[in-house]
């Protein structure tokens, strides 16, 4: 018998090859009712392939840290736009200790972009200005 990754000289009934060590399978065992269909070899995903099972999300026990329902979400907005109520509203949630985080951080958004939104209406009004300005002066030396 002869190896069949090495072609080296095997005696019969070994398993291994004397020379380069490769498991041998002999006739017998590799068709032992006969010649077979070979099957199809069976394709296995490399590890880092393999889906990995996330954790099941237990519910958040914490308030100050549970997600806001859809209705919160959809309520907020409409406090907010009452208009001196909205302003309060705004500034508590977003500095009081005892404040849902998400419901924090919402707040605070909307009291940045109330600021921008300001400074910009700030500033257009006085480049407004400065224009009616050169036009009245523009004007009046007509």
């Amino acid at each position: 018998m002869f190896c069949s990754k090495c072609s080296a000289k095997i005696p019969d009934g070994s398993l291994f090859c004397p020379e380069c060590g490769q498991k041998l399978v002999s006739a017998a065992q590799s068709y032992p009712q006969g010649p077979q269909v070979r099957q199809q070899p069976q394709y296995v995903q490399p590890r880092e392939m393999q889906t990995r099972v996330s954790p099941v999300v237990q519910p958040v026990s914490d308030p100050l840290r549970a997600p806001l329902s859809t209705g919160n979400f959809f309520w907020m907005p409409v406090l907010i736009g009452i208009p001196l109520v909205g302003l309060i509203l705004l500034l508590v949630w977003a500095f009081s200790k005892d404040v849902n985080v998400n419901r924090k951080n919402y707040a605070r958004s909307v009291l940045i972009w109330i600021l921008v939104t300001a400074i910009l209406a700030v500033l257009a009004v006085l480049a407004g200005g400065g224009l009616a300005q050169i036009l009245r002066n523009a004007l009046s030396s007509l």
